[in-house]
């Protein structure tokens, strides 16, 4: 017993297990080096003895296939060091034992994918399950016996099973392959439907083939279908336009639930899986979606850029810009506020007077930029980095984003421009010292839409910046933006912002008249705004609750049920397309806007199946789906962009000659706005002329009138819509 306890102990040591390295110390370059047995292994080999149940046994018995002591084997596969003991005598695996054994079943019966996997001798191996498995004693979940495998039917799940088969067989299967085995999928089976789908000429095309008509009709809204179908049943390929008007190059991933026939990936989001799926399809990297890339927190602009020059009346207000950043420590000039109708450039003018003011006049101090949505922002990015390649002086200009994740910006000893969205900019100033080491060098702050700055967060971000209400003439230059101060369009709201900005006008001078409506007629003449055709739709009616129309005495838009009841109106939304199709056919681009999300969808799906293509977005747009979208209009790739509460501020495209105007506006300042998208003039790469169509909607026992109604003013005379039909 004394050889046996001895032998324990050497079996526990984990030195007892590493191997000995002998050379030659004198003669190290003579003599190599060997490696063997650690001298306790060799000492259990001759010496060693087990304890069984019979008692003591030599250890050299448990060795050998078969060994001679099925005993001594089976202590030696209990031993806590089990593995290393088989590892370095190399001991035999024993029989396993089954109970409640059920009747076999091939493998490749089973799974037939795992015939691409297996060896030419595994080929025709059997599925046995059984209760229970036990090999030396000890539980087992999976087995080789016999030529078969053997699986106990504790193992919960078909994928658990799988990959312990898989394993047990060493067959080296990704995840992946065993997602595509389980699905009694073989991968010469799924290329060739991957095939099928690649052979299609079109999107429109392959996204039919990959998702089927009767899912891809899951995917349109009821109304959708009931108005695309009025006339006659479309067609497959029809309702693949229409789901992509919807929802883009996002399509598929929409559609994922449908793909497990193709073994799709498991994330999308632009992943490398991804990318790979949509290729083997023959779609374009696009439809893979986006990795959700942040972009750069900041960039370094270098010249050249070649910019036109400015309009005179652009000239006049960046002289009156340059004046207040000149003007010393009279708080009166220390605020101004610039106000030009959409499409006139006001953005571009206020850039360049900074860089003017920087470059030319001496001008300290980092510009800090702030608007309210990441459309505003990247556009003024975007300024900064044109006007200063064209103009800006020999030095490195910097321009920081701050909004969304963006980090807060570092501290520059050159010229440095902050672009933050006001959320942003209001969180992390309510953080303290975090952000007052960028703030420390601010010397002009300018309100993108300076309209909205009468807000509780503008406010309050004006107090953390030193601009308080009774402007004190040691703080920072105040310079608003704004499109929208116009006559007799709420007149104590236009004082109090214009009041705000130290009642400075910097636009002052820049017309013959600082009447809107003249400034308007004034830049139509001089070819920097289009002139403005007009025509109106006939509507739907709603008649709103005492408790609706209260809200909509203030409020610039209707309720939610009201759009809601207008949206699903099919007769409007007929009336609407067919306007749409009557000009829109006659390739002028079209930005619409539509009554709600599903209207937006319903219009943009309507249009493509009648062959325009036409892409509908909202706020629910992934943000780059919405840019790629827009960059797609902008190059007349899209001819009809239909939106729903986005392109109001901080969309440009010169190109767009229709404007439909299907959600009913109250206020005429968000209405100019809206209709300015497609007031570009020729001089600022525009048209010479744009349709505006309106639709009068009906809305009962409630007196206040659209917006459109009120500006009579501005549409050409003598000119308008017919609305000639295409039935």
């Amino acid at each position: 017993m004394a050889a046996a306890r001895y032998s324990d102990h050497l079996l526990l040591l984990q030195s007892t297990y590493r191997p000995w390295t002998m050379r030659h110390w004198t003669r190290k370059d003579y003599y190599g080096r060997n490696v063997f047995d650690s001298p306790a292994i060799i000492m259990l080999h001759r010496h060693g003895r087990l304890v069984t149940e019979g008692g003591p046994i030599p250890l050299r018995e448990a060795l050998g296939s078969p060994p001679k002591s099925t005993a001594a084997l089976y202590t030696l596969l209990n031993h806590p060091n089990a593995d290393k003991l088989r590892e370095v005598f190399e001991l035999a695996e024993p029989d396993p034992v089954f109970t409640g054994e059920a009747d076999p079943v091939p493998l490749v019966d089973q799974w037939p994918g795992l015939r691409d996997h297996l060896r030419d001798d595994q080929q025709g191996m059997n599925l046995r399950l059984c209760d229970d498995i036990a090999v030396a004693g000890r539980e087992r979940r999976c087995a080789l016996h016999g030529g078969d495998i053997y699986v106990a039917t504790g193992v919960e799940g078909e994928s658990e099973r799988l990959r312990l088969i898989a394993d047990r067989l060493a067959l080296r299967l990704s995840r992946g392959q065993l997602e595509v085995i389980q699905r009694r999928q073989t991968e010469r089976e799924v290329e060739e439907r991957r095939a099928t789908v690649r052979e299609a000429v079109t999107d429109p095309e392959r996204l039919l083939r990959a998702v089927g008509e009767s899912n891809l009709r899951k995917g349109l809204s009821d109304a959708a279908l009931t108005i695309l179908e009025s006339r006659m049943p479309l067609t497959g390929i029809q309702v693949a336009e229409a789901v992509i008007a919807t929802h883009h190059t996002d399509s598929l991933r929409r559609f994922k639930w449908t793909l497990e026939h193709l073994d799709p990936p498991k994330q999308w989001a632009g992943s490398t899986a991804a990318r790979e799926f949509v290729r083997s399809l023959g779609f374009t990297r696009e439809w893979a979606g986006q990795r959700g890339k942040r972009r750069d927190s900041y960039l370094e602009v270098h010249g050249p850029f070649r910019l036109p020059p400015l309009h005179s009346y652009q000239a006049k207000i960046a002289k009156n810009v340059r004046s207040l950043l000149r003007g010393g420590s009279d708080s009166a000039t220390r605020r101004g506020l610039i106000g030009l109708p959409t499409g006139s450039g006001k953005t571009r003018v206020a850039v360049q007077s900074l860089v003017e003011a920087m470059c030319k006049d001496g001008f300290k101090g980092t510009v800090l930029w702030v608007a309210d949505r990441d459309e505003l922002c990247e556009q003024a990015v975007e300024a900064w980095m044109q006007v200063w390649s064209a103009i800006g002086a020999p030095e490195t200009l910097r321009v920081s984003r701050m909004w969304g994740s963006q980090p807060n910006p570092e501290r520059v000893d050159s010229p440095h421009v902050i672009v933050a969205t006001i959320q942003t900019l209001a969180t992390r100033l309510k953080r303290g010292a975090g952000a007052a080491h960028f703030l420390a060098d601010i010397g002009v702050v300018v309100f993108d839409e300076a309209h909205r700055s009468i807000a509780r967060t503008f406010t309050s971000v004006m107090r953390e910046l030193g601009l308080t209400r009774w402007q004190r003439s040691r703080e920072v230059y105040l310079i608003g933006l704004t499109a929208t101060p116009y006559r007799g369009y709420n007149e104590e709201e236009t004082a109090w912002l214009v009041q705000r900005y130290g009642n400075n006008r910097l636009d002052r001078g820049a017309f013959q008249s600082q009447d809107p409506e003249d400034v308007v007629r004034e830049l139509q003449g001089d070819g920097i705004l289009a002139e403005v055709d007009h025509g109106t739709i006939e509507g739907g009616d709603f008649s709103p609750n005492d408790r609706e129309r209260a809200w909509m005495a203030d409020a610039p838009w209707l309720p939610a049920r009201a759009e809601h009841i207008l949206a699903h109106d099919a007769n409007r939304t007929r009336r609407i397309l067919r306007a749409c199709l009557d000009h829109i056919s006659d390739g002028w681009p079209a930005l619409v806007f539509a009554t709600s999300v599903e209207h937006a969808s319903v219009l943009a799906s309507l249009l493509s199946a009648r062959g325009i293509r036409a892409r509908a977005v909202s706020g629910k747009t992934e943000m780059a789906t919405r840019r790629r979208v827009v960059e797609e209009f902008r190059n007349g790739d899209i001819l009809a962009l239909v939106n729903y509460a986005v392109f109001r501020e901080g969309f440009d495209a010169p190109r767009t000659r229709l404007i439909v105007v299907a959600r009913p506006v109250f206020s005429p300042n968000l209405y100019f706005q809206m209709i300015g998208r497609g007031m570009r003039g020729t001089r600022n790469g525009g048209n010479d002329r744009c349709l505006v169509l309106n639709v009068r909607d009906n809305i009962r026992q409630f007196d206040r009138a659209l917006a459109f109604t009120e500006l009579d003013w501005l549409w050409a005379d003598g000119v308008g819509w017919t609305g000639k039909s295409t039935d």
